[in-house]
């Protein structure tokens, strides 16, 4: 008759001995590796095995050691979760950078494009590229090109009546920024003192009938500047000396 042998604490021992063996081979074929907690509730779990504690003990640590994981892979969730959030950020901002550069050069593409046909509108095609590089804004190229042009029809104007004026006045005063109005001035300074040298040149006899040739002259280029839009009013000697001029319109 055969008898159950109660088992002794070498065969649990033995027994505990060969799981372990089992287990090491089963991660090391596997290639995982369990963190430090997990390692620790490992041993606690077999101190507690070996140590003849109750199933309920030995129940309450492996419900332990499941809790711990569980704790462990959310905790590593977490991490990739917002390791990936960070990197749509990224994608996010870059996208954003990408897209106001895309607008800057589109805006800097329609600027220049304005100012060449600014130019080429007014008969200036060779000055859009000073513009342009100048970073001026099409309003203000559209400003000078209209200054430009009112100045430089004025001096030829004036030429019209009298070539003796310097073909580069409009030029000059286009360079020193001159407006319009100061355009106007320094032209009708010209033609006074030219109109001037005239007078003192062939004296009028003073029993002369009729208008003199400076009345005449100033007559002419005053009208040509009537019907150029401006009403002109020659500068007084006093003026003159002072360097002032009048205009009226």
């Amino acid at each position: 008759m055969a008898f159950n042998r109660m088992p002794t604490q070498e065969d649990r021992v033995q027994q505990q001995a060969g799981e372990d063996t089992a287990r090491r081979l089963i991660k090391a074929r596997t290639g995982t590796t369990s963190s430090r907690f997990a390692q620790r509730q490992d041993a606690r779990q077999r101190i507690a095995e070996q140590s003849g504690l109750s199933n309920r003990q030995q129940a309450a640590v492996a419900a332990e050691r499941r809790l711990a994981e569980s704790r462990a892979i959310i905790a590593t969730n977490a991490e990739a979760e917002a390791a990936e959030q960070e990197a749509a950020e990224a994608a996010h901002r870059q996208e954003q950078e990408e897209r106001r550069a895309t607008a800057s050069d589109q805006t800097m593409i329609d600027r220049a494009a304005q100012i060449a046909d600014l130019c080429a509108r007014h008969g200036v095609p060779e000055k859009a590229s000073k513009f342009i590089l100048d970073g001026i804004a099409p309003a203000e190229v559209e400003r000078l090109i209209g200054r430009a042009s009112a100045i430089t029809a004025l001096v030829e104007q004036a030429r019209k009546i009298d070539a003796r004026i310097d073909a580069g006045m409009a030029r000059q005063l286009i360079a020193n920024g001159a407006t319009i109005k100061e355009a106007r001035a320094a032209v009708i300074n010209e033609m006074a003192d030219l109109s001037d040298t005239i007078m003192i040149r062939g004296q009028v006899p003073p029993d002369a009938t009729g208008p003199s040739a400076e009345q005449k002259n100033v007559g002419r280029w005053r009208q040509a500047f009537a019907k150029a839009g401006g009403a002109i009013s020659r500068p007084t000697v006093a003026q003159q000396q002072g360097g002032t001029t009048h205009e009226q319109g």
